[in-house]
């Protein structure tokens, strides 16, 4: 995990966005986004709801020749 983005929401609610890299099988590597809603409970933060999402295109919109082989 990387890049950790924390943000307050009006309904005490809590909002992380994260990044996160992925070991394929294969040996490649797969970057995904996690957003994640924590709430208070017991004295400590649990997640409530997350979203994982795959990075299909690379930042900054570039593309490796040949990705759309793989």
């Amino acid at each position: 995990m990387t890049n950790v983005v924390i943000s307050g929401g009006e309904d005490g609610t809590v909002t992380a966005l994260s990044k996160g890299l992925v070991l394929r099988a294969d040996g490649t590597l797969a970057s995904v986004t996690h957003l994640d809603t924590l709430r208070r409970h017991d004295g400590g933060w649990r997640i409530s709801r997350r979203v994982i999402s795959p990075q299909r295109t690379p930042l900054g919109g570039a593309y490796l020749a040949g990705a759309a082989d793989r």
